[in-house]
Formats: C-alpha cells, sequence, structure tokens
C-alpha cells in the first residue's frame, strides 16, 4: 500500500484507499483471489503512470525500507547471493538485493505508461517463478507469511521471521 500511494500521481488518493480496503476484505474473506486484488491495486494507483516516473518513485520508496536485524544478521552477513522471492513490486526491491536473482510481482507497460499487472508472485505463483529458473528444491527458506506454504513444501528448512524474530518451523 504503501508504495501504491507514494507512486501514484492521481488524485482523490484517502478514496482510492478506501476502494483497496475494501477488495483487500473481499480477499481476506476469500472472496476474490490475490491476482484480482494487485491488478486492482494497480489499476487504481498506478495505470498510466510513466514507466520513469515509477522507477524515480520506486528507488525514493526503496531509500525509505527500513530493514529488520534479522535481513542483516542472516542475508547480509550468511548468504548475500541468496534468491529473493517476494509478492512486491521488483521495482522498488531491486535497490535493497543488488545484483540478487529477484522474482517479483512486475508491472506491465504500454508505450511508456503502466498499464496493468504483467506478473504476480504471491503464494503457489513463487514456486512457477523458481520452477521457470530451474529451480525445484530451496535448501534454506525465510519467510513472513503462511501465504508462502507452496515454497515451504519445496524447502528442506524453514524460518518464519516476524519483526526482529526468526523461529525455525522446518527441517
Amino acid at each position: 500500500m504503501g508504495f501504491l500511494v507514494m507512486a501514484s500521481g492521481k488524485g482523490l488518493i484517502p478514496v482510492r484507499v478506501m476502494i483497496l480496503l475494501f477488495f483487500a476484505v473481499l480477499h481476506k474473506l476469500g472472496i476474490i483471489a490475490n491476482d484480482r486484488l494487485k491488478k486492482i491495486a494497480v489499476n487504481l494507483f498506478l495505470k498510466g503512470t510513466p514507466e520513469a516516473v515509477i522507477k524515480e518513485k520506486a528507488s525514493t520508496y526503496a531509500a525509505d525500507i527500513e530493514l529488520n536485524n534479522i535481513y542483516k544478521t542472516e542475508y547480509a552477513l550468511k548468504y548475500p547471493a541468496a534468491i529473493i522471492v517476494t509478492a512486491s513490486f521488483e521495482d522498488y526491491v531491486r535497490p535493497l538485493f543488488g545484483d540478487n536473482l529477484l522474482l517479483g510481482a512486475k508491472l506491465a507497460y504500454r508505450n511508456g505508461l503502466v498499464s496493468g499487472l504483467a506478473q504476480n508472485a504471491y503464494g503457489p505463483k513463487k514456486v512457477d517463478l523458481l520452477n521457470k529458473h530451474g529451480i525445484n528444491q530451496v535448501d534454506i527458506f525465510y519467510t513472513d507469511s503462511f501465504s508462502d506454504q507452496a515454497v515451504m513444501d519445496i524447502s528442506t528448512v524453514v524460518y518464519l521471521i516476524k519483526n526482529n524474530d526468526i523461529k525455525k518451523i522446518k527441517g
């Protein structure tokens, strides 16, 4: 939500947020899928925005992300070449992870303007993205959500991260 609001050049942001929250409730109730929710979000906030503006806003947004201690003690120290699979938009996550293989949500562009959602990376779609890169097994997986169950299923060891706490839940 933060990136959508910050990157949107459209008016009536509070109204757009309320509309999106309505659809988020429908998603939580299982009435609409995550793909549909993300498409609605892109259409409400980003559709028609020039790609250059998205890149600029994504860079600014990423600079303000404060990563938790787990990032510093696990990823940065132990696994600096890790593969990053995220439901977040690749545009603003890319600055955080440099040259790592990054698989995430992608915006679609037509004539240099956001036209919709090109790729979602939520739930089982994360496994599909890994498979497309020839990855069928994950040695160690860090997650903050049980919506990643599909990746947990193909992982040998799984750690659940909540705030600055880490708990091994598999392996």
